[in-house]
């Protein structure tokens, strides 16, 4: 499968960049590092486990990683996932490539919602594979950022542009494709990037977040005391209160910091039952009072407003999901 290769004329440089390889089949391992160092890679780790994956993803940050799916398909994207919405990650911008000798539908949505950047059905060629990485180093897409997703804008064109906020990913297999740059300089780049973009993640992430626990909250008043749905959507709640204030650290956000026991100690009286009528309102109050301090271009009123729109949406399409559910 890799016996095609490529012009070394008109290739990229890749000799500054960083790859990660895991597959659980040792031969198949020794190929595709074959076929990666022909197209002018250098620095290449392999690992057999997913285990060993992700401990490199966050230990020893590549700057491409394509792991095949082979290691445990949902795990795998919960890695993925992982990497992409960690806010202690030094670069949740690499580029994910998974490899798979099947895709079916259930496959192709979990690797989507993962947030990797790209599937690569085998048998595949070494001139494949390298046009696919050239077109990552030239025309990257942008990342979007959602309360459950971080990764790349899937729907955008003439006729679907997101509405979620995007950010460009630092590139850094192109900054360190750049035979302009020297290893130090690359590196000063990417370093400067990162930070930035990490800071920009972090940010909308609280506000995505922020402004979802005050939908979560607004979605329980209509679940019954102690349904399954309603201990999921407070989990979800608790869970989210916790992102909040852990990205909160070192932010210009950080008073908010204040709201937050108050939030978690009426979200722990919804989750008991005890008067949870009351515990309700006042976590719909201090919600939406830590979703102002962090939208502070926003009033109160515009905000209570966009996330009752945003409701109302969610429930229209439960009811015609249901309905349609019903007439099948």
């Amino acid at each position: 499968m890799w016996a095609e290769t490529r012009n070394c004329m008109d290739r990229t440089s890749y000799d500054l960049a960083k790859i990660l390889i895991c597959d659980p089949v040792a031969s198949s391992r020794a190929a595709t590092r074959s076929g990666l160092y022909s197209l002018g890679f250098r620095n290449i780790e392999i690992v057999g486990t997913l285990h060993d994956f992700s401990d490199a993803l966050r230990h020893r940050p590549p700057d491409v990683a394509l792991c095949e799916s082979q290691v445990g398909e949902a795990q795998l994207c919960d890695v993925v996932q992982r990497l992409r919405q960690d806010s202690d990650s030094s670069n949740p911008f690499i580029l994910v490539m998974v490899a798979t000798w099947t895709l079916n539908s259930d496959l192709a949505n979990l690797l989507a919602s993962s947030g990797a950047d790209d599937v690569l059905l085998r048998p595949f060629s070494t001139a494949f594979i390298s046009q696919r990485i050239e077109a990552h180093v030239s025309r990257r897409k942008g990342f979007i950022v959602t309360s459950d997703y971080v990764g790349p804008e899937r729907r955008k064109g003439p006729t679907r542009a997101s509405r979620a906020f995007s950010i460009d990913p630092p590139n850094s297999l192109k900054i360190k494709s750049d035979e302009r740059l020297n290893p130090n300089e690359a590196a000063r780049r990417l370093d400067e990037e990162l930070i930035a973009a990490r800071a920009q993640l972090n940010v909308e992430k609280l506000r995505c977040d922020s402004s979802r626990i005050c939908i979560l909250g607004k979605l329980l008043q209509h679940e019954p005391a102690g349904s399954g749905r309603g201990l999921e959507i407070i989990t979800r709640i608790t869970t989210l209160i916790g992102e909040i204030k852990r990205r909160i650290q070192d932010t210009e956000y950080r008073t908010a910091e204040d709201i937050i026991p108050s939030a978690l100690d009426a979200a722990k009286g919804m989750q008991s039952n005890v008067d949870r009528v009351a515990a309700i309102k006042i976590f719909e109050e201090a919600a939406l009072q830590l979703a102002h301090a962090i939208h502070p271009d926003k009033s109160v009123a515009e905000l209570s407003n966009e996330i009752s729109a945003t409701v109302a949406v969610i429930q229209a399409k439960q009811q015609n999901d249901s309905l349609g559910h019903r007439v099948r």
